[in-house]
């Protein structure tokens, strides 16, 4: 069927109400959507344009006989930033996170910040550093026991095993060297990266990697230095640990760190 298109005049109407009002009629209008931005090619009768140009403006349509109220749209500004919100924030939902952390032990921020993501991404890759260091009073857990941690709060939640992996991070000497090799695991294209660390936030941005804004949470009480501290001291603090592993951690994880007081072993 033959269609008149109609340029609408920019008014204050909802936001919503108008972008609701485009998408309803979608199929019929043989619209594109490209980037966030709704374009359309028109043509007059009888005088076609030379060139058919795209422009991004808002129109109704009106079937031969049967014409349709015509609504108003809102102010042009204002909704060309709101389809750009949509936009990015639909983008945002298919890009693949990675949690960059020494998790020396893996404590509630940890968990908050995790579950914290997942409501972002579809997917994370939580990225244990220092994975090839010697145990010292700083790093206390070997990888292969960050892992094991790591893998009893994933399980304990439902639905996380499917949407996180593991893998480990060697230090490097050369933090360009460090920045070099993950850019090469990790295209910065299809990630984007949550860190605590400025000095890892600073070198994968300038790699060109989008830093991911999360907050951090509770990071007075819940931080690993606080956390081996309180162990060192004999002082309960397994309130600050996810449930998951506090059993691990009286047991066995409080006598590891013990045992990293000033010497590695």
């Amino acid at each position: 069927m033959a269609w008149q298109w109609y340029l609408l005049d920019s008014g204050t109407s909802s936001i919503k109400l108008s972008f609701s009002f485009v998408l309803k009629r979608k199929r019929n209008l043989g619209k594109k959507k490209k980037n966030g931005m709704l374009f359309f090619s028109a043509q007059k009768k009888k005088k076609p344009w030379k060139e058919k140009e795209k422009r991004m403006v808002f129109f109704s349509a009106q079937k031969k006989k049967k014409p349709w109220k015509e609504k108003e749209t809102c102010h042009f500004n204002l909704l060309i930033k709101y389809l750009h919100i949509c936009y990015f924030m639909k983008a945002a939902r298919k890009l693949h996170a990675i949690f960059i952390g020494r998790f020396q032990p893996p404590h509630l921020g940890h968990e908050k910040a995790i579950s914290y993501l997942l409501k972002k991404y579809e997917k994370i890759t939580i990225a244990i550093g220092s994975s090839n260091k010697k145990r010292d009073s700083t790093n206390p857990f070997c990888a292969r026991e960050r892992l094991y941690l790591l893998r009893k709060i994933i399980h304990s939640h439902a639905g996380w095993k499917n949407k996180i992996s593991l893998c480990l991070l060697k230090d490097n000497p050369s933090d360009k060297q460090w920045a070099l090799s993950f850019r090469k695991r990790f295209s910065p294209n299809k990630y984007a990266i949550f860190s605590a660390n400025s000095l890892v936030r600073n070198l994968l941005k300038k790699e060109g990697y989008a830093l991911d804004g999360s907050p951090l949470f509770n990071r007075i009480e819940w931080e690993g230095t606080k956390i081996r501290e309180k162990m060192r001291k004999n002082i309960p603090c397994s309130l600050r640990l996810p449930v998951s592993i506090r059993q691990y951690m009286k047991s066995k994880g409080e006598k590891i760190i013990c045992a990293c007081k000033q010497d590695a072993i």
